[in-house]
């Protein structure tokens, strides 16, 4: 597939990234977009290693705001407030044609008291959706999502980007692994190693049951001889406690909270384990060892690899028991580039410029 046509006003395009995550989504639509010479402003929440790794990228962003550190609904809103303030503020005056974000809400708000055309993207259909449907001209999603989902939400299907594949296709494929993050995470040659990344214990989607799999899997893996277990906090709060809790139990187990290429030291391990959705998609889709211990409401895409046995799930504790960690890492898996940066870089783009939306899907 060919790039963004440069044909046609070059609209200012605004991009906000307010979870680690989303840099690696949007770091090859970015490209695409300014390949076609628009012109890309992007600002970052100060939020676990998404700052970090906007460097990383080489995206010049502007810091902006930060996570409220809390799961009290009252802080949260609060802070919701204070972000969207600061965004309209960065945003005025700009002559910005179009925002766009993965499920940023402070954006939204930002976005739409200043009259600026927004997208929403999200792949995961258990979340408090309807305040982007309401205030969206668009909605980015990939193809998984069930009709059914946008029929009970009052979706047209005509307000709806969707796109074949998941989220994590944009940039998995052209991925190689680098061996210097061994040394970076503390591996030593010829170690055996799991990751581990614990679930988002700040989300609304955040369970009980996800607390109780995670500390039985901590529990599984700190006595596990031979096999050390690298965990991957989403901050450094959360490393420090849960560093408190199982760290001193035994010396096989460390945490680190620092940006660091995580697809290469999953490509390296004998398995990986995660709480949360981002890094179990993309250990399936690279065909590695993976298992999620993720307690809430599955989502399409999570079922999608299940479904194609490319991601196993773990539901109890006894299940967690029974897993037996491979040998070896998985041989990565070899595709090519589905060419998604491409068809959603055309897709923003046409949205910018006012043009009849063509409802293609590739």
């Amino acid at each position: 597939m060919s790039g963004p046509s440069p044909a046609g006003p070059k609209p200012l395009i605004w991009i906000d990234l307010d979870h680690s995550p989303h840099v690696l989504f949007f770091a090859p639509i970015i490209r695409e977009l300014e390949k076609a010479g628009a012109p890309v402003l992007i600002t970052v929440r100060d939020y676990a290693q998404t700052a970090e790794l906007a460097v990383q990228h080489g995206l010049k962003a502007t810091v902006i705001g930060k996570h409220s550190g809390s799961a009290s609904s009252v802080r949260k809103l609060t802070n919701l407030y204070s972000r969207a303030w600061q965004l309209r503020a960065f945003a005025q005056d700009k002559g910005i044609d179009l925002a766009i974000s993965h499920g940023s809400r402070t954006m939204v708000l930002a976005a739409k008291s200043l009259g600026i055309p927004v997208i929403t993207c999200y792949d995961y259909e258990h979340i408090s959706s309807r305040f982007f449907h309401w205030f969206s001209e668009k909605i980015c999603v990939p193809q998984v999502i069930p009709a059914e989902f946008w029929k009970q939400q009052g979706v047209d299907t005509a307000q709806l980007i969707q796109y074949s594949g998941l989220k994590e296709e944009l940039y998995v494929y052209g991925f190689r692994p680098d061996e210097k993050v061994l040394q970076e995470a503390g591996v030593r040659a010829g170690e055996r190693f799991v990751v581990v990344r614990p679930p988002a214990e700040l989300a609304h989607y955040h369970t009980e049951l996800g607390a109780q799999l995670f500390d039985a899997l901590l529990k599984r893996l700190v006595r596990e001889p031979g096999i050390k277990s690298i965990v991957l906090a989403r901050t450094a709060e959360q490393s420090e406690r849960l560093q408190g809790q199982y760290g001193v139990v035994g010396a096989n187990m460390v945490f680190r909270h620092k940006a660091l290429d995580a697809l290469s030291l999953m490509s390296y391990a004998a398995a990986v384990f995660s709480g949360g959705g981002t890094m179990v998609r993309e250990a399936a889709l690279l065909g590695l060892n993976v298992w999620t211990v993720f307690g809430g409401r599955m989502g399409a895409a999570d079922e999608h690899l299940i479904a194609k046995g490319r991601l196993k799930a773990l539901r109890t504790p006894a299940e967690i028991a029974a897993v037996v960690i491979p040998q070896q890492p998985a041989v990565l898996t070899e595709q090519p580039d589905p060419g998604l940066a491409v068809f959603l870089a055309q897709q923003f783009l046409s949205v910018a410029r006012k043009q009849p939306f063509p409802s293609l899907v590739i």
